[in-house]
């Protein structure tokens, strides 16, 4: 059972943020929902970590209390930009067949009159 619930939060800390940075239209709503989204499941993640193990002790929850809002952010415009890329790479492909850069245009001969 612990495997699943570590599982669960792994891909909810992971998977959540992109889903709020690319599903709502305002982006600065979208970065700051994730980043909380983020937050919350890494102190979700530590809170496990302590429950299944007793002998837990670092100093890394201090940092996610005190960070996880700016790692969430970070990984959120990381989201953010490789999406970015993805979108400009299909529209580039797509775009590819449709373009004028490979048509053959016919030119008049040089002792022809164009017109």
């Amino acid at each position: 059972m612990t495997g699943v619930v570590g599982l669960f939060l792994y891909v909810a800390t992971l998977f959540g943020p992109p889903w709020f940075v690319f599903k709502i239209r305002r982006k600065w709503l979208g970065f700051a929902l994730g980043s909380l989204w983020y937050w919350g499941a890494m102190i979700l993640c530590i809170d496990y970590l302590r429950a299944i193990d007793p002998d837990y002790d670092s100093i890394a929850p201090a940092f996610v209390v005190y960070l996880g809002w700016l790692s969430g952010l970070l990984y959120c415009l990381l989201c953010y930009g490789v999406g970015l890329i993805f979108r400009a790479l299909i529209r580039r492909r797509r775009g590819a067949g449709k373009s004028n850069a490979c048509r053959i245009e016919s030119r008049p001969a040089e002792g022809e009159a164009s017109g």
